[in-house]
């Protein structure tokens, strides 16, 4: 995402330990595992196409340290992200008519 934008869904793409291509999210914060975090349409809509194929991942950072900038892992799977967790709507682009 650093060098092609953030327009894929996915912050990184990578290969889990039998060389599987798999696409991972990463979502930051200070705080506890389950601090809600704000997800793009694009990204939703991204982790909801793979739901199934057990490849997209979030990777959720959290109690992050900014100073030693260290934190704990959660790992959540596209399936577990729509099966345990709730999507609320927070922004609209305004557009004039």
């Amino acid at each position: 995402s650093a060098s092609q934008g953030d327009g894929f869904g996915y912050d990184i793409l990578s290969l889990d330990d039998f060389g599987k291509t798999i696409f991972i999210e990463v979502k930051t914060t200070t705080r506890e595992a389950d601090t809600p975090f704000y997800m793009s349409e694009n990204e939703r809509s991204f982790f909801k196409d793979h739901r199934k194929e057990n490849d997209a991942f979030i990777y959720r950072v959290y109690n992050f340290n900014i100073d030693d900038r260290h934190g704990r892992i959660k790992k959540i799977s596209a399936q577990e992200l729509f099966n345990d967790y709730t999507f609320d709507p927070v922004s609209f682009i305004v557009r004039k008519k």
